[in-house]
C-alpha cells in the first residue's frame, strides 16, 4: 500500500530520527491540508530557502517529509559547494538542487525541458531572490543541437521519447543542445544529471567539459548500474557514496554494492572535494544542523 510505504520511508529516513512523530505528522498535514486547500504551498526548505509545493509534485513533496528528498546526494552537494562555485543542473525539475546552490551563494544553470515544469523552477527561483544566482534555461541537453521530444504527463520521469511515441502519450517538442557548446568558457565546478535515461547523451555533448580541471564532481542517477564507470574513469572520476553525518566519502566497491544506491557521486581530486566537506559550515533543515 502506498500510504504504508511512505511512513515506513519515513520513520527510517535518517532526517526523522529522533523526530519520527514529527514526519508522520508533516505527512498527515500535508495529505489533509492540501486536500482542503487546493493550491500550492510555499514550505521551509534548506538554509532559510523555501519551496513552493503542490500535491501533483510527487517527488518535492518528499522534502517535506524527510526534509531532504536525496539525503546522501543533496547533503554532499551541501557540504561540497563554496561560495561563486558553479553548478550545472541537468533535469532541475522545481529547482530542488539548483535552490541549494542558491542558499549557499554558488552560482547555478539550470535546464529543465518540460515548459509546465520549467514554469515552477521559475517561481521557486523567484520566491528565493535567487534570479542573480541562478540562471534556468527551458531546454534539455544532449549529444546533438536540434529538437527531441519528450513526454509531458509523467511528473518527475518525463523523458525522451522517438517520434513513433508521439501519438500515443502527450508529448513535447524541446530544444535540446550539447552542454559544450552551451557553457562555452563557463568553468563548472559540479553537474547534476537526472534525465530518466538519457544520461549518456548528456555525457556524450559534455566531452570538454568533463575534461575541465575545474570540474571535481558529477552526480548521475543510475539505479546503481555501473555502466558509467569506465567512461567516467576515462576523464578521471572514481564512484562514491556519502555518509553526511560523519562528512566521509565512501568508495563504491563491490564491497559496497552498487545496487543499494539511486545516485552515484563521481569525483575527481578527491583530495580537493575531502578538504571541501570537512572544512565546510553545517547546513540547517528540519531544524537540524548537520
Amino acid at each position: 500500500m502506498k500510504i504504508l510505504r511512505i511512513i515506513t520511508t519515513i520513520i527510517k529516513h535518517p532526517l526523522n530520527k529522533g523526530g519520527r512523530i514529527k514526519g508522520i505528522a508533516r505527512f498527515l498535514l500535508w495529505q489533509i491540508g492540501t486536500r482542503l486547500i487546493k493550491r500550492p504551498v510555499v514550505v521551509n526548505y534548506v538554509n532559510n530557502s523555501r519551496l513552493i509545493v503542490q500535491r501533483s509534485m510527487r517527488a518535492a513533496t518528499g522534502h517535506i517529509y524527510y526534509g531532504l528528498m536525496e539525503f546522501v546526494e543533496m547533503s554532499f552537494i551541501l557540504h561540497f559547494l563554496k561560495k561563486d562555485d558553479l553548478i550545472i543542473d541537468v533535469g532541475a525539475n522545481i529547482g530542488s538542487y539548483s535552490i541549494i546552490a542558491g542558499s549557499l551563494d554558488a552560482r547555478c544553470i539550470s535546464f529543465e525541458p518540460i515548459p509546465n515544469t520549467y514554469k515552477h523552477l521559475k517561481d521557486n527561483i523567484a520566491i528565493n531572490s535567487f534570479q542573480d544566482k541562478v540562471q534556468c534555461y527551458n531546454m534539455g541537453l544532449g549529444d546533438t543541437n536540434g529538437n527531441l521530444f519528450f513526454t509531458s504527463s509523467l511528473g518527475p520521469t518525463n523523458k525522451v521519447v522517438g517520434e513513433q511515441s508521439v501519438a500515443d502519450i502527450p508529448t513535447v517538442l524541446v530544444r535540446v543542445c550539447k552542454l559544450d557548446d552551451f557553457i562555452e568558457d563557463s568553468k563548472p565546478t559540479a553537474i547534476k544529471i537526472d534525465v530518466e535515461g538519457f544520461e549518456e547523451n548528456v555525457l556524450k555533448g559534455a566531452s570538454e567539459t568533463l575534461n575541465s580541471d575545474s570540474l571535481l564532481v558529477v552526480i548521475i542517477e543510475t539505479f546503481g548500474s555501473p555502466k558509467f564507470d569506465s567512461l567516467m574513469l576515462g576523464y578521471g572520476f572514481k564512484p562514491f557514496t556519502y555518509s553526511p553525518f560523519e562528512r566521509q566519502l565512501i568508495p563504491i566497491t563491490n564491497d559496497y554494492p552498487k545496487k543499494i544506491f539511486n545516485n552515484t557521486i563521481y569525483i575527481k581530486n578527491i583530495d580537493e572535494v575531502h578538504n571541501r566537506i570537512k572544512n565546510a559550515p553545517k547546513f540547517r533543515v528540519l531544524e537540524k544542523e548537520i
